[in-house]
């Protein structure tokens, strides 16, 4: 299975600036070297969607994928939220055959990084709809909540996040 990690935001966008100022585009990129790394311990093949600090284009993130011919799209985000006590992990997807694979994810990120199960959502952001292979977006934790963000910050929480997607990956290729 070809994997396509898709770390969300990147260059001129940084995406949610946490009250620390953590940068979500850091954390992603951070989080989707981790599984990288981990993924080529597998039997699964995976690329990076961005490997460095740079913009680029929600469509073309998901042409990329298809140009490639992945099996399996996911991207990796932070939540935000206007009320600063919003906590959790939760997945979306867009279409139907997105559905098992996002709760897959989810599962795995709860184990693994032991937030708050905030469930699985159907939403059509670009980078779900124009794929072509199952395609999930993750988002690990709120940058906006002063504890999680402390958390996202941290390279260990980032590597279990890592791992966590790493293990999702495995549970859908099965």
């Amino acid at each position: 299975m070809l994997v396509a990690l898709n770390a969300g935001h990147g260059g001129k966008d940084p995406g949610a600036v946490g009250k620390g100022g953590l940068k979500e585009s850091q954390v992603n990129l951070a989080v989707a070297r981790h599984a990288y790394a981990l993924l080529k311990r597998t039997k699964h093949k995976a690329f990076l969607v961005r490997d460095s600090d740079v913009f680029i284009p929600v469509a073309q993130r998901a042409d990329m994928a298809n140009a490639r011919g992945a099996d399996l799209f996911v991207s990796i985000h932070c939540n935000a939220n206007e009320d600063r006590r919003a906590n959790g992990t939760d997945t979306f997807y867009y279409h139907v055959n997105s559905k098992k694979p996002a709760q897959i994810m989810l599962e795995a990120l709860v184990q693994g990084l032991g937030l708050r199960d905030r469930g699985v959502k159907q939403s059509s952001y670009v980078v779900l709809r124009r794929t072509k292979m199952p395609a999930v977006l993750a988002e690990l934790a709120f940058i906006s909540n002063v504890n999680e963000e402390k958390l996202l910050a941290d390279p260990v929480f980032q590597h279990k996040a890592g791992e966590a997607i790493v293990e999702g990956v495995v549970r859908i290729g099965n």
